[in-house]
């Protein structure tokens, strides 16, 4: 563990036996922040890019996108914490109510939950875009970025069993 409570190693400690293997690691930060990089070091994940690729130039997405890819990313994350596996679910996360269900799949399937928050500078994010496919606009990007930061304050609080900050700089961790 390094200072301020933040830790880079998110292997569970032994003492969590209660668990049996099972655990959502839900990766929050904005587009570009290093999310799905950290994320490709795990053999489960369940992500929201769809809504990248759905979303127009201006960022903005049809009538019903988002419920139609969320309701999809949660029935994966069912499916992969019936299976007893440690999953990564890989979204911005900005939305309280998100959140909420993912706590409470973790809950009902007696998984742990950690929280791992990129905290990558905007300007970071910003740049990551120039090589995507399908690029967030900066405005959007600028948004979330801080949407994130305004709600990280309450973030311990809501029920995780671990809440991480990741440095701009993490390896996909195991």
């Amino acid at each position: 563990s390094s200072p301020a409570g933040r830790s880079e190693d998110l292997t569970p400690p032994a003492s969590w036996t209660l668990w049996h293997g099972r655990e959502v690691i839900a990766l929050m930060g904005a587009p570009g922040s290093g999310k799905s990089t950290s994320a490709a070091g795990y053999p489960y994940v369940v992500t929201t890019d769809a809504l990248r690729i759905l979303s127009g130039a201006d960022g903005t997405l049809p009538a019903g996108a988002a419920g139609k890819v969320y309701r999809e990313a949660f029935r994966q994350l069912v499916r992969h914490l019936r299976a007893n596996r440690r999953v990564v679910f890989d979204t911005p996360l900005t939305n309280p109510a998100v959140r909420a269900r993912v706590l409470g799949l973790a809950e009902t399937y007696h998984a742990r939950a950690t929280l791992v928050v990129f905290d990558t500078p905007v300007e970071v994010c910003i740049a990551h875009q120039a090589g995507r496919t399908h690029p967030v606009p900066a405005e959007v990007v600028t948004r979330i970025h801080a949407e994130i930061a305004a709600q990280e304050p309450r973030l311990a609080g809501e029920g995780w069993h671990r809440v991480v900050h990741a440095p701009s700089d993490l390896a996909p961790v195991h």
